[in-house]
């Protein structure tokens, strides 16, 4: 299992399990894996599944205008993830990690610890 952490925008501090048997869909639909309320974020903006084959987490751009970052460049629709990925979907920023966790105040606490400055206040994207 891995878990995605919201790091900036609506929702900072939210944290959301990605199970190995079904994808995690980011974005506003109220019918979504993980609700990105108040935000820039498409209906349905991302996917992060896990592939039974090789058991690498990857990233779906479901095809919003804005796209999805990852570390600061826009991602092509398929992308493999590495622990410690940042992600940007509209204006919220997410840290993605194979970690898992029990309880909230162990995601707050990973948090707290491991999220460093990859990404600034103010995103700053690089050319594609």
């Amino acid at each position: 299992m891995a878990t995605v952490l919201i790091l900036g925008g609506p929702g900072a501090g939210e944290w959301y399990c990605v199970p190995e048997n079904r994808p995690l869909v980011v974005g506003q639909d109220v019918q979504v894996g993980a609700r990105l309320a108040r935000t820039a974020a498409a209906v349905r903006h991302l996917e992060i599944r896990c592939d039974p084959r090789d058991g690498r987490y990857y990233a779906l751009d479901l095809g919003a205008p804005s796209g999805v970052h990852r570390n600061g460049r826009r991602i092509p629709p398929f992308q493999p993830l590495d622990d410690g990925d940042c992600l940007e979907v509209g204006d919220t920023r997410l840290l993605f990690t194979r970690r898992d966790f029990a309880t909230e105040g162990q995601a707050h606490a990973f948090l707290n610890t491991h999220a460093d400055d990859r990404l600034p206040d103010t995103p700053q994207h690089e050319a594609v």
